[in-house]
């Protein structure tokens, strides 16, 4: 049998994929693996430092993502992949997104110190084929920093958006929107005359 500490996380993580933040409590936690809740306290400070634990496994899928997104291609590709990847990401995890990227929590990382943060691959990634793409001529000069976080605002406002229902529930007609979207945001982000991949 696994550690009572990898089967309190697992079935947390159940809990979660299934249920939602609201779906997650020490008590059913308890329950389900068979001990009492004053038990997983000697593994979990409290749900919040649970609850961060499965924010992790979360970062982990959305990672892998962007770490696909950026495998070929010049730099502006690349961040386009970014973008394509997020909107991936936010659709075939929806639980997950909307825990990492909506719902407010205790620790969430600030612009810009800790965004940038090397360890923080998901936004330093994006920050750094911003830089790129500048260097090579295809965006505009300026702050990658800040042309990161444009970027970033504008998927992320499409998404979450899209998650609250604003668009409908169609996920391919959103996409088409989404994509469209973003390629009017590059065109005032890339240098005129490049051409578009």
């Amino acid at each position: 049998m696994p550690p009572l500490k990898t089967r309190i996380a697992a079935t947390a993580r159940r809990l979660f994929l299934d249920q939602g933040v609201d779906g997650v409590s020490m008590r059913k936690i308890a329950g389900q693996v068979g001990v009492s809740a004053t038990a997983i306290y000697r593994h979990y400070r409290d749900k919040d430092d649970l609850l961060d634990e499965i924010t992790e496994d979360g970062f982990s899928i959305f990672r892998d993502y962007l770490t696909r997104a950026v495998s070929s291609g010049r730099a502006a590709e690349r961040v386009r992949g970014l973008a394509r990847g997020y909107l991936d990401f936010a659709l075939d995890h929806p639980r997950y997104y909307d825990f990492i990227f909506i719902i407010p929590r205790h620790n969430v990382r600030r612009f810009p110190d800790e965004m940038a943060r090397r360890d923080d691959l998901s936004f330093h990634l994006l920050v750094e084929q911003v830089r790129q793409a500048m260097s090579e001529g295809a965006f505009v000069a300026g702050d990658p920093s800040e042309t990161a976080l444009t970027i970033w605002a504008h998927v992320h406002g499409l998404t979450s958006l899209h998650r609250a229902g604003r668009f409908g529930a169609n996920n391919d007609t959103f996409r088409a929107l989404y994509n469209r979207s973003v390629e009017r945001l590059f065109t005032g982000i890339e240098v005129p005359g490049e051409v578009n991949p």
